[in-house]
């Protein structure tokens, strides 16, 4: 039976992860036989709060998934084999680290292999301590 799951838009990156290899991690550690973000939700997630992701599988599959989603959200992907690591980033530099259009993080993706995501908030101004949030396998993370 398929399982319906709300899933905080605002962590759809970190599910995916790079080049999807997140989501693809957690479907072969809980073993379901389906997750799936239907790609209109996708879409919704930039103006919804959550967006449902569909899980398949034995129940006991589905309820594991449903916890490695949570410790996703959680920000801990040690289950999955993933370092998590977050680095303090002077807000002077967040625009040299963004690039053009994001060009300089994706790059910056591209050379580790590891998810890395900008955290600020905009609102707390020059109080605000943004981070990057990198996620992967350790020896892309360490990189």
């Amino acid at each position: 039976s398929t399982t319906s799951v709300q899933f905080p838009s605002s962590k759809l990156g970190q599910l995916l992860g790079y080049k999807g290899q997140t989501i693809q991690k957690v479907r072969e550690c809980s073993g379901v036989t389906r997750l799936h973000i239907p790609p209109h939700e996708k879409e919704r997630a930039k103006s919804q709060p959550s967006i449902p992701i569909e899980v398949q599988g034995a129940p006991e599959q589905v309820d594991h998934c449903k916890f490695l989603l949570d410790a996703i959200c959680a920000g801990d992907q040690t289950e999955l084999g993933h370092t998590t690591q977050y680095v303090n980033v002077e807000p002077s530099v967040i625009g040299k680290l963004m690039g053009f259009k994001g060009k300089t993080v994706k790059e910056m993706t591209e050379a580790t292999g590891a998810y890395i995501e900008i955290q600020q908030d905009r609102s707390k101004g020059m109080a605000d301590t943004p981070q990057l949030f990198v996620a992967g396998p350790a020896d892309c993370v360490e990189y």
